[in-house]
């Protein structure tokens, strides 16, 4: 950022001081947005321009638990981070809090293992009436075995339904 461009380019915002305002921060920040990462505004001096261009920041990758991934993310503050994060399942804010402890990070995921449910068997529909009651009754109460009086109540129903 040009600072010493001034208005409209960059300027402190005077409502608020510390705040950067200008077309320059419109811009950085629409940028941004459309790239899914965060600006970051840094003040050059015009010779130090091309030296700070061609001094890129490395991107690395960091992986581990949070506690693993915060230590090693504050060793590297020259580079930018690939973060991935290891956890047992989601954690809500995480992101937010690796991003507010690391601004260096340009990508945070949180990975952990996900259990595919086990196929339920044939379509309830192809079932017969009795055994999608079985299977409706087994899952509604949470048991493996329907009580023989309840199937029996079943049976003199469906009867009635035949008859």
């Amino acid at each position: 950022r040009d600072l010493a461009g001034g208005e409209p380019y960059v300027y402190e915002d005077p409502s608020q001081p510390g705040r950067l305002v200008g077309f320059e921060v419109e811009l950085a920040e629409a940028m941004a947005r459309e790239l899914g990462v965060r600006s970051e505004f840094r003040q050059n001096e015009w010779s130090q321009l091309v030296p700070s261009l061609e001094a890129r920041r490395r991107l690395l990758d960091v992986r581990g638990t949070v506690d693993e991934v915060l230590a090693k993310g504050r060793a590297l503050p020259d580079a930018h981070l690939r973060v991935e994060v290891l956890t047992e399942g989601p954690v809500p804010g995480l992101n937010d809090r690796v991003r507010d402890e690391l601004p260096n990070a340009v990508d945070v995921r949180v990975s952990y293992e996900r259990v595919e449910a086990e196929p339920a068997g044939p379509p309830i529909s192809s079932l017969a009436s009795r055994d999608q009651f079985i299977s409706f009754y087994r899952t509604e109460h949470g048991v493996d075995q329907v009580p023989a009086e309840v199937l029996d109540a079943f049976d003199e129903v469906a009867e009635l339904e035949d008859a």
